[in-house]
């Protein structure tokens, strides 16, 4: 695994999600480069390059551990995830109403036009 420590190189290569922890008080016009890649390419992004974990030794063993800017974009993608998955619930909601009035309005001419033509 490569372990790179150059933070500037991970700013550059994964900007949009580095872009609020890694350079909070960086010039306005950061914030739009910011928004040019999606959290699921950088989280590829990152594990391709190897660098999405840490190998730390203790008491002989060596461990993975995650990095703490690649736990922020998992966090980030999951927020994002849950905000997409409320708004199609919402959408859902909206659409099972909408259908709900529709099959009330045909039962009701239905019922018209069978009366109109009982009626006859």
């Amino acid at each position: 695994m490569n372990d790179f420590d150059d933070d500037d190189y991970l700013y550059d290569m994964y900007n949009a999600s580095f872009a609020s922890l890694k350079k909070p008080f960086s010039h306005p016009n950061d914030s739009i480069k910011a928004t040019d890649k999606k959290t699921s390419r950088v989280i590829g992004g990152m594990k391709a390059a190897g660098v999405h974990s840490v190998s730390v030794e203790i008491n002989g063993q060596s461990y993975s551990v995650p990095r703490y800017e690649y736990v922020k974009i998992l966090e980030q993608d999951l927020k994002e995830t849950r905000n997409k998955v409320r708004q199609l619930e919402d959408k859902i909601s909206r659409m099972s109403r909408n259908y709900n009035k529709l099959v009330e309005v045909i039962r009701k001419m239905q019922r018209d036009l069978n009366n109109k033509l009982d009626a006859r």
